[in-house]
């Protein structure tokens, strides 16, 4: 009787560490994914920016750091910015 009583200890336990094992992965599965997203999206918004400028850049077409209505109006009228908005 006591043999069987240390094998069902021994297998709860062993059962115990693995599952122990298990979460410790499947947490850190879960916080890498999580920093993956933050790096997606700090990504995303670097490029938006970049896409932003150089489009800021294009309508500017004078030079002086504004974008005049005359100017957004000529802009609008390309139809790769029409479908960029």
């Amino acid at each position: 009787i006591f043999s069987i009583a240390h094998k069902i200890s021994l297998g709860f336990a062993c059962v115990g560490v693995i599952n122990g094992v298990f979460m410790q992965e499947t947490f850190r599965a879960a916080n890498s994914d999580d920093e993956m997203l933050m790096r997606t999206a700090e990504a995303n918004k670097r490029m938006h920016i970049k896409k932003m400028n150089e489009f800021l850049v294009y309508a500017n077409q004078s030079g002086d750091g504004r974008v005049s209505q005359e100017e957004w109006k000529q802009c609008l009228e390309n139809e790769h910015v029409t479908a960029w908005f």
